[in-house]
C-alpha cells in the first residue's frame, strides 16, 4: 500500500484525490482552498509518525518473521526459508542462529538432518586428489555407504578440477571434450551429480559436525579423530 502522506514545504500533507484528480482540500486553517489541494494538519503528522513505522504491508512481514520456521534441507547447514541464503558451519558455530543474520527471520535450526562433516584425506583412488585433505560429508540415506564431496581449501582446487574432468568423462556427462575446455570453464562448473569417494579410502582427519537427526542439537567438534 503507498503512502497517504507527503512533504510539501517541510510539512506532512494528505493529497485529497478521486479517479487520479485533485479536487478539493482544506488549508492548514482549516478552509476548503482548491488552490492548495492538500490537507494539512496535525492529523497529517500523527498519519506520517504512523508511516514511517512502515505499510501495512511492511508490519505483516515482519510479523511473518518472527514466526518460527524450518530451515529448507538442501544442504549441509540449511538454507533460510525466507531469504534463501545459506548458512555454513562458521555462521552456525558462532552465533545462536535462532534468527537468520541476513534476514532476520526466525529459524529453527534443529528440526533438520544433519550429515557428518569431516576433513578426510584421500588415498589409493588413482584420482589427482589423492594426497588431499578435503572435506566430506556422510549421510543417512545411503546407509552410510560413501562419503561424499563437501568443499575443498583453495590449494586443492587444481587437484579437483581434473578429478571432476576424469569423474565426469568416465560417466559420459562431462560436457567438453579436453582438460583445457573444462578448466576454461571451471569457475562457472556445476556438478553433474554427487562425486562419492569409498569409506576405504578416506582417513578421517577431523570430525567438523556430528550426525544430527531430528530435534538433536548439532554439535561441532574441534578435535582429532582417533578412531
Amino acid at each position: 500500500m503507498n503512502r497517504l502522506t507527503e512533504k510539501r514545504d517541510g510539512h506532512n500533507v494528505i493529497p485529497l484525490r478521486q479517479n487520479g484528480e485533485t479536487k478539493w482540500a482544506l488549508s492548514s486553517a482549516g478552509m476548503g482552498d482548491g488552490s492548495t489541494k492538500f490537507l494539512y494538519g496535525n492529523h497529517a503528522d500523527k498519519l506520517a509518525e504512523y508511516e514511517e513505522l512502515g505499510t501495512v504491508e511492511e508490519c505483516r512481514e515482519a510479523m511473518e518473521k518472527q514466526k518460527i520456521k524450518k530451515v529448507i534441507d538442501d544442504t549441509a547447514f540449511g538454507i533460510c526459508p525466507n531469504c534463501r541464503n545459506e548458512f555454513n558451519g562458521e555462521l552456525v558455530n558462532e552465533y545462536n542462529m535462532k534468527y537468520c543474520i541476513y534476514c532476520g527471520q526466525a529459524i529453527d535450526l534443529r528440526s533438520t538432518y544433519k550429515p557428518k562433516i569431516i576433513e578426510g584425506k584421500i588415498s589409493g583412488t588413482g584420482w589427482p586428489i589423492d594426497g588431499c585433505t578435503l572435506i566430506l560429508a556422510l549421510w543417512d540415506w545411503d546407509n552410510y555407504g560413501s562419503w561424499y564431496l563437501h568443499n575443498w581449501k583453495p590449494e586443492d582446487d587444481q587437484a579437483i578440477m581434473e578429478t571432476m574432468f576424469i569423474a565426469e568423462t568416465e560417466v559420459g556427462m562431462c560436457l567438453y571434450d579436453t582438460l583445457k575446455e573444462f578448466a576454461d570453464h571451471w569457475k562457472e562448473w556445476e556438478p553433474e551429480g554427487s562425486f562419492c569417494i569409498p569409506l576405504k579410502n578416506v582417513e578421517v582427519i577431523k570430525v567438523l559436525q556430528e550426525e544430527q537427526k531430528g530435534d538433536q542439537e548439532i554439535v561441532f567438534e574441534e578435535r582429532e579423530d582417533t578412531e
